[in-house]
């Protein structure tokens, strides 16, 4: 899980706040403030040494519709583990679309990830004279199915899209609490 996090900038401690990229909550978002910066924009968040996930599989952006600009185009992720130097991790075009992008790594990251850094080479412009924004409604790092749940025992199919007749309320709430 993310502990904290530290960005370029912030739009402000209520709206646009670092922690909403974060939150699991893709209705909450984070954005830089409407100003040219100086330099790269980046978004670092660092672990928790204990982790619940057994290795990283993924890296997903999900932009925000809260704002019309700060869409990100070419990125750049780094690592670090826990007593490490950074390194780099991937380089992706994300181009500039408002829509969820996931990529899932060839080779799963040990979980003893210090922290990760995404630097955001270019994103939608602000306007014409302010360029070096960006924004995020989630920027997360996981795992796919952590606890080999079967979702075939809970659901009709696996678009889990329909509860199986014979499922309580009971176990419902045990689902429920997996995932908290």
């Amino acid at each position: 899980a993310v502990t904290s996090a530290e960005a370029s900038s912030q739009l402000s401690a209520s709206r646009g706040a670092i922690i909403k990229a974060y939150d699991q909550n893709d209705k909450s978002w984070w954005a830089t403030t409407q100003k040219n910066q100086e330099g790269t924009v980046f978004y670092t968040m660092y672990f928790a040494e204990e982790q619940e996930m057994s290795e990283i599989q993924y890296f997903r952006y999900c932009p925000t519709n809260a704002v019309s600009w700060g869409m990100w185009g070419e990125v750049e992720v780094y690592v670090t583990e826990r007593g490490g130097s950074e390194r780099l991790l991937l380089k992706e075009d994300f181009g500039m679309s408002d829509c969820p992008k996931t990529i899932y790594f060839d080779e799963p990251l040990p979980v003893n990830l210090e922290s990760a850094t995404v630097k955001i080479l270019t994103a939608k412009p602000f306007n014409e004279n302010i360029t070096n924004v960006a924004s995020a409604a989630s920027i997360e790092f996981g795992c796919v199915n952590p606890e080999n749940f079967d979702m075939l025992a809970y659901f009709t199919d696996l678009s889990c899209s329909e509860l199986r007749e014979e499922i309580t309320y009971e176990e419902t709430e045990q689902l429920l609490q997996l995932y908290e």
